[in-house]
């Protein structure tokens, strides 16, 4: 029960990192 939760939060994180990341470049390709 526990794994599963902590596998979806760590999913979560990734993908917010990639996120946070794609953003990142697309902010600067503007500029």
């Amino acid at each position: 029960m526990v794994d599963g939760i902590l596998g979806i939060l760590a999913i979560l994180i990734v993908i917010g990192g990639l996120w946070m990341l794609f953003q990142g470049i697309s902010e600067m390709e503007k500029k």
